[in-house]
């Protein structure tokens, strides 16, 4: 995978890598660590940047344990669990799906000199995480770059009207 030269995230679309059940994609952008972090944790504005989202809500404060709903476009809500939150750095979510499936989405951010290098990776596990990605593995591995251009374009512009 090669990564974009540091500019514009909006500028920086290209392909996913990996299979419909196990993609991953990362951006370099302009933006401060704590601008990407400030868009990330911003729960009920995940549907700003990523496109398969109706709806997101948290419970609670966005550290490791706290639960929230999706909803999908198209599809039910469902809930989701921070597992792992390391302030500033990373998180994982992870939603239960149907026969013991799981959609693992994993972000990581790098401070650059200037500016941030931030990474999404998605699995899904399990049987029902198998069936799934032949129906949504495809789609979400498609919208990926996108949605990470969306992301590092908000946080570019949160840092200048800052």
């Amino acid at each position: 995978m090669s990564s974009p030269s540091l500019g514009s995230a909006s500028t920086a679309v290209t392909e996913a890598e990996g299979t419909r059940s196990d993609f991953r994609h990362e951006v370099e952008t302009r933006a401060s660590p704590e601008a990407v972090w400030r868009v990330w944790t911003d729960v009920a504005g995940w549907p700003a940047w990523d496109t398969e989202l109706e709806s997101a809500r948290l419970s609670g404060a966005f550290d490791t344990g706290a639960t929230g709903v999706l909803k999908g476009r198209g599809n039910p809500e469902s809930g989701f669990t921070l597992e792992a939150v390391e302030a500033g750095r990373s998180y994982r979510f992870v939603t239960q799906l149907p026969l013991g499936g799981r959609l693992v989405i994993d972000r990581t951010l790098t401070p650059l000199e200037r500016g941030t290098r931030f990474r999404h990776h998605v699995r899904f596990e399990g049987f029902g995480g198998a069936v799934l990605s032949l129906f949504l593995g495809g789609r979400y591995r498609a919208a990926l770059p996108g949605v990470m251009a969306r992301i590092g374009a908000l946080a570019e512009g949160d840092e200048a009207s800052r």
